[in-house]
């Protein structure tokens, strides 16, 4: 039995892009009709990764001989089945957050990763002329976003809605309809003082470009994103744990001390202009491996 064999025995249950040795390259699926070209592993708004991108194959060229790399469809931190273990010395999940065992971590968009450029807003607003409130649109991928919206629909300094995408039109979500609003243009959390980021069933798909933005980002989350060591809480971003009273807390601060929110969104912008550059991630990339 030759590998793509073994492979094939394999219950991956998910889509699941296997590379090895740096040169060849299977798709394991039991599932979908998909072929390697039109794979994505994360596939969201603000977040485009190809399985034949620049990112994943920055990875294959740089892994040692024997390596077997493999990459799930979304956020899933399934285990690596044991049988890899026997046909290769060395398997590596592809993800999108720090805590993983036997990963790397990417940063989940193929144009961030050549061109940052394409997440600074094109249409820039000074601080001072922005809208003090909180700004979100985001789609219903985890009851946590549900709840966030529940939350924050009556604080005072508040934008922030869901958007009728992925599972909005099932009965669950098709009875709240006053906490949806249209999907917004790309440059428009950019109008406002403070954007809020929140994860869904896994990273969230704006981590990135918020701190890009020129707002106070907010971090609503339990990952830790590949850039979290240069995070700072209250010095260029605020990084909430899934606690929605300190959430409240802090919407209620930032709206009402301008100067705070103002010297967090300029650190933040500091921040993100000095690490969201190709050769350092790549940088990081390499470390890993």
């Amino acid at each position: 039995m030759n590998v793509l064999e073994l492979l094939n025995t394999i219950p991956f249950g998910n889509p699941t892009l296997i590379y090895y040795n740096g040169i060849t390259k299977f798709f394991i699926n039991k599932k979908y009709d998909k072929t390697m070209t039109n794979f994505q592993p994360w596939g969201a708004w603000a977040m485009m990764t190809r399985g034949d991108g620049p990112i994943i194959k920055f990875i294959i060229d740089n892994a040692k001989e024997n390596t077997a790399i493999i990459c799930y469809g979304a956020d899933f931190n399934f285990p690596i089945p044991k049988e890899l273990y026997n046909l290769f010395e060395r398997c590596l999940l592809i993800v999108r957050y720090k805590g993983i065992p036997n990963s790397i971590v990417v940063p989940g968009d193929d144009r961030f990763f050549l061109t940052p450029e394409f997440y600074y807003p094109k249409k820039w607003t000074n601080f001072q002329d922005r809208i003090n409130e909180v700004f979100w649109r985001g789609s219903c991928t985890a009851p946590r976003r549900l709840d966030v919206v529940v939350a924050l629909k009556d604080v005072s300094g508040t934008n922030v809605r869901l958007i009728r995408d992925i599972n909005w039109n099932t009965p669950y979500w098709n009875k709240k309809q006053e906490l949806f609003a249209e999907r917004c243009g790309p440059d428009e959390p950019s109008r406002y003082t403070i954007w809020l980021s929140i994860e869904g069933w896994g990273c969230a798909s704006d981590t990135t470009r918020a701190l890009m933005s020129g707002c106070a980002v907010i971090y609503l989350r339990k990952t830790a994103p590949w850039f979290d060591e240069y995070l700072k809480h209250e010095e260029n971003c605020i990084i909430i744990q899934d606690d929605i009273q300190t959430l409240i807390y802090y919407v209620q601060k930032m709206t009402s001390d301008v100067e705070f929110t103002k010297k967090i969104a300029e650190n933040g912008k500091k921040t993100a202009d000095m690490i969201f550059q190709p050769d350092f991630y790549k940088k990081f990339i390499l470390d890993q491996l």
